[in-house]
């Protein structure tokens, strides 16, 4: 299957599973996330052990060697309106989430 072809189906299917957006990147180092990570650390010395915990996150390789991509879909919770009277009491990602299976769901 050509990249073009693989890219399409796969937001296509993003689509249907009801994620807003659907973004491809190749798994190659994150340098500017990685780049920033190290600018906190020198600026917040104190809290090192807490960001070099993150530096993981910015070799992707080193975690999946076989991996060429990186697939992420995103669902805009915003978009969901939730009564007033809930705000400040429960978080609106637990209302909204859908993986969660709700009652009459097959």
């Amino acid at each position: 299957m050509a990249d073009h072809d693989f890219v399409s189906k796969a937001k296509n299917k993003a689509t249907e599973l009801g994620f807003s957006y659907c973004g491809i990147s190749d798994a190659s180092s994150f340098e500017e996330f990685i780049e920033n990570v190290e600018k906190r650390i020198d600026h917040f010395p104190q809290s090192k052990g807490l960001y070099e915990k993150l530096m993981q996150y910015g070799y992707p390789q080193k975690s999946a060697e076989w991996a060429k991509s990186i697939i992420t879909c995103i669902s805009r919770y915003g978009k969901f309106r939730i009564s007033p009277s809930l705000r400040n009491l429960i978080g609106k990602y637990y209302l909204v989430d859908g993986r969660l299976p709700f009652e009459g769901d097959g």
